[in-house]
Order: C-alpha cells, then sequence, then structure tokens
C-alpha cells in the first residue's frame, strides 16, 4: 500500500566508523527509500516494498523470475540503503556450492591441536545481518539444509555449542522453485515469496533514462532502526485478528486459486508482516487497513492472477469488517455518552425544576436538553456512512430507551 512521503525532522546526528549517520523517523526512512528505490528500479514498487516489509518484520524474501527480470539488481540496489555497520553476505549458489561457502571452512587449527570440528564462520552466513542468496534453487540439498536453522531459528551449531546468529533478513534469487518435498520445506522458510515478470512493453523506455545514484547521500537503514522495530510492541486489536482469520479461511476455501500452502509457520509469519506494515507507518496498533499486505505471506506476489483474487477477496471481507469497526466505534462513544449524561441528569431530575425562587434553572433546562439530542442522535440511521447491522441498531434502541425513560421524568 502507498506510504505517504514525509519531511526530514527530529534528526540527530550521530558518528558511526567516521562516516556521519543522520537517525530519521522510521516513516520517513521507509518514504525516502521507497522515493529513491523507484528511480532505479522500473516498475518494481511492490518488490521494495516486499523487502521493507521483510526488514522491518526479520523475514526473508524469495523473489522468482525469468533471467534478465532485474531480481539480483533490484536487491542489489535496496542493500546499498543499508548502513556500512550492517553485515552482509553474498554468495553465487550452483551445484557444486558446497556448505563450506555458506558456512565457513572448517578451523584447522582447532582440529589438528584439539580435534575438535569447528567452522571459522567469518564473514559468512552466521555471521551476517543481512544474506543475499542467488540462484537458491541450484544449490545441493545438503547446502540448504546447512542454511535452515540459521534462516529459521537464527542459531548455528558449531562444535556442540549453539551459536545466537544476528541474521536479519535473507534476500533469494531464484529461476525456478522445485516441487519436491525438500524444495517445498525450504520453500516455507521464505515468508514472502515473490514473483517478477519482464517489464510491459509500453515501459522499456525508461530502462535507458535511469539515473546515476551516489551512494553517500542514499538514504540509509541503521541498526538503531532495526533495533527500534524488534523492541517496539505492535498491537493487534481483536476485531483485526478476527479479520485476518477470516480471510485466511476464504484463501483456504479458494486454495485453488493459490499456489501457496498456509502452514502454521505462515499464519504467524504473515502477521508479523502486517504489523511491520503499521510500525512502518509509525504506528503501534495495527489497523484494518494493514491487513492488505497478508497478500506478501499468504500468496505468490507479482502472480497476476493470484493478485486479482486476492484483492477480491479481500475488498469483499474489508466492507464488512468496516462496517463492524464504525459500529463498535460509535456503540462505545454512544455509551459513554450516555452513561455520563444519564448521572448528572438525574442530580438534575432530584434537585427539580425550580430554585427556592421559583425561577427555572438554567442547568436543569439543558441536562434536558442534552437528552434530547442523544435522543435524536440515537434515533438516526439514515446519516450513517453504511448499514448497520441487527446488532448495531438493537444496542443503540437499549440506550435510546434509558435516555426516553430519563427524559419522561423531567417535569416543566
Amino acid at each position: 500500500m502507498p506510504t505517504m512521503k514525509l519531511k526530514k525532522n527530529k534528526m540527530s546526528k550521530a558518528k558511526d566508523e567516521d562516516i556521519e549517520v543522520i537517525e530519521q523517523e522510521v516513516s520517513e526512512v521507509v518514504s525516502e527509500i521507497e522515493s529513491e528505490m523507484e528511480e532505479v528500479c522500473i516498475n518494481r514498487s511492490d518488490l521494495v516494498r516486499a523487502l521493507l516489509l521483510a526488514v522491518f518484520s526479520r523475514s526473508h524474501l524469495l523473489i522468482e523470475g525469468e533471467p534478465g527480470t532485474a531480481k539480483t539488481y533490484v536487491v542489489r540496489k535496496f542493500i546499498e540503503h543499508l548502513s556500512p555497520e550492517l553485515s552482509r553476505f553474498k554468495i553465487l549458489l550452483t551445484k557444486d556450492t558446497v556448505s563450506d561457502a555458506v558456512i565457513g571452512p572448517v578451523h584447522l587449527g582447532d582440529l589438528r591441536s584439539k580435534s575438535i570440528f569447528r567452522y571459522n564462520t567469518a564473514n559468512m552466513l552466521p555471521e551476517a545481518d543481512f544474506a543475499m542468496l542467488e540462484e537458491v534453487y541450484r544449490a545441493r540439498g545438503t547446502v540448504l539444509d546447512s542454511m535452515l536453522t540459521v534462516l529459521n531459528e537464527r542459531v548455528f551449531m558449531n562444535a556442540g555449542e549453539e551459536i545466537q546468529c544476528p541474521l536479519c533478513s535473507a534476500f533469494g534469487t531464484t529461476n525456478f522453485v522445485s516441487k519436491d518435498s525438500e524444495g517445498e520445506a525450504f520453500l516455507d522458510r521464505w515468508a514472502i515469496h515473490f514473483k517478477v515478470d519482464a517489464l510491459p512493453a509500453e515501459m522499456r523506455d525508461k530502462l535507458f533514462n535511469i539515473p546515476t545514484r551516489s551512494l553517500e547521500v542514499l538514504t540509509k537503514l541503521t541498526r538503531s532502526h532495526l533495533d527500534k522495530a524488534e523492541k517496539t510492541n505492535i498491537k493487534m486489536p481483536q476485531n483485526v485478528l478476527d479479520f485476518y482469520l477470516e480471510l485466511v479461511a476464504s484463501l483456504e476455501n479458494a486454495k485453488s486459486l493459490f499456489s501457496r500452502k498456509i502452514t502454521d509457520r505462515r499464519l504467524v509469519d504473515t502477521v508479523k508482516l502486517i504489523k511491520a506494515e503499521a510500525f512502518m507507518h509509525g504506528r503501534t496498533e495495527v489497523e484494518l487497513a494493514d491487513v492488505f499486505v497478508a497478500r506478501f505471506g499468504l500468496t505468490l506476489v507479482g502472480d497476476k492472477q493470484e493478485d486479482a483474487e486476492f484483492s477480491k477477496i479481500y475488498e469483499q471481507l474489508e466492507k464488512k469488517y468496516v462496517n463492524i469497526v464504525k459500529e463498535s466505534e460509535l456503540t462505545s462513544v454512544d455509551s459513554k455518552l450516555v452513561i455520563e449524561w444519564l448521572a448528572k441528569a438525574r442530580a438534575q431530575i432530584d434537585l427539580g425544576p425550580n430554585d427556592s425562587a421559583g425561577q427555572t434553572r438554567e442547568r436543569y433546562k439543558r441536562y434536558y436538553d442534552i437528552g434530547t439530542d442523544l435522543q435524536a442522535r440515537l434515533t438516526g440511521y439514515t446519516d450513517l456512512e453504511f448499514t448497520p447491522s441487527t446488532t448495531f441498531k438493537t444496542r443503540r434502541e437499549t440506550l435510546l430507551r434509558r435516555v426516553e425513560d430519563a427524559l419522561a421524568k423531567f417535569v416543566f
């Protein structure tokens, strides 16, 4: 979903390895990175959003597409936005790649002197903040297996010791996805599976006008941004969770139209993406509109048929839940207003309409007028922006009766 472009503010300067780093609000960073990426990555705004969602949810992104569709290019351009303090691991995988090329070679000194089989993981996947794994499905099964615990649990067993891995996100590219059980199991580790196609013919001319970028002035993602995302508690209201679960059920009912199997892992990982969307907009609570990014976790994003079917299902459910949320908000406000008015109106009724001099008390009349305004508010349905449900009408009518009973006790 589009992010509003924001102006820079609330900025503080810091030093890191003699490079000046400017800390900004995350929502500003997201907006600026998207703008800067769109200038050099033609027709890839959804993929840029997928990269950001992966980063701020500490998830992994697999990009599938034919050769020459800018899979690696987009990832490399995105990595240019990472602060130098964040370590990277890059590798092009082939059928001849061995596990040592990913996790590190055996430490020969320990093997010879201590008879300990230990890997030297310096500058390798187990010690990287970000990983770029090109052509992941060309690697042998043993290599894929060696990456699983690092990708999924962020741990690596080295000489019997469980090492915590700092990995935030891995970005994989591939021309194909293996359909065997091993390939499917590996695919489930990627929270987002994105399919890219070649540019439409009418956009090809833009390929010849891509501007040159100065890396020094690019907006940077820093470790503090990532730490803030990890530490911020994003709440998911019950009505939003209900919406999400009903969306999942609807997709499962139409499973013949979607390629991704919704496992328990995927169910949880997609909620992380939804919360990341809220975080990137500077909020600490998920809204209904954020659930739209569930498509990144539950479907093959970029597949035209799946994108269209997801949007259709989502829009139908959204109308229902927008009404539910509006009804809930209105009922809550109405209840609060009625309760507050009743408490004060009853006190005025007990005092009576006139003061000791026989003059009508203004406060008595004022609370009566407030009650008649509440009565009109609770009676009217035609001015609402939605069609009220039977439950909503019943709740309002209950409040209306309480107001009318109190109004009947006013005497003039």
